[in-house]
């Protein structure tokens, strides 16, 4: 990778090109870092071009990447996949992801997608009324999923079990709110032992924390 921008003295990974342009080699599971100011500031990549404004301030890179960690979930989950689907009687793995507002929970969806690019079909249940990934502020909901999710249109809307709670903080009721997702488990579980493949790949939840 290399960009244009103002001249700093690089790090031993950064070699200099010239005053006005740096060449970046990145090594695996590793980042590069960038902050900027109001100079037009140029990326160019080896599969393409990026482009960005601003001038370098301070550059660095980064190998506490959280990939790793989301790779070594997925591999884990993957495993326990495999034990279900070896025993017809085996539950698949059930993951819950709790995090405040904002801390990246829904960039977990990766999970999902890994899974279904990979024949799996887990179910995604969505128990943060805040906000709604299947349905509406102020309900919980679950999806199956069978296909990476798109980008643009989010989680499918084919097949979604939705309850809904009626205020977007459990706390404004909370029997309602346990009222409300132990019915939605319940649903869920009749569903799976009539449906194998959803079983055995598991699901995967979100919730708010401090809610």
């Amino acid at each position: 990778m290399s960009y244009n921008g103002a001249s700093m003295n690089p790090p031993p990974t950064i070699v200099a090109v010239s005053t006005s342009s740096k060449h970046v080699k990145l090594e695996r599971e590793t980042e590069l870092r960038i902050e900027v100011s109001d100079t037009p500031l140029k990326l160019r990549v080896v599969n393409g071009t990026a482009q960005t404004d601003g001038t370098t301030e301070t550059d660095y890179t980064a190998d506490e990447t959280p990939m790793v960690s989301y790779l070594n979930v997925h591999a884990i989950l993957n495993a326990r996949r495999r034990v279900a689907q070896a025993s017809e009687s085996t539950q698949g793995p059930r993951v819950i992801v709790v995090g405040p507002e904002d801390s990246g929970k829904r960039t977990l969806a990766m999970l999902i997608n890994w899974a279904a690019k990979e024949a799996w079909k887990p179910t995604f249940v969505d128990f943060d009324v805040t906000q709604g990934s299947v349905s509406i502020p102020g309900s919980v909901a679950a999806t199956p999923i069978e296909t990476p999710l798109d980008p643009v249109v989010g989680f499918p809307l084919d097949m979604p079990l939705v309850y809904y709670y009626g205020h977007t903080k459990p706390g404004t009721n909370v029997e309602l709110y346990k009222a409300t997702v132990m019915e939605l488990g319940r649903v869920l579980e009749r569903q799976f032992l009539g449906n194998y493949e959803s079983r055995v790949s598991g699901k995967a939840g979100t919730r708010r924390s401090g809610m």
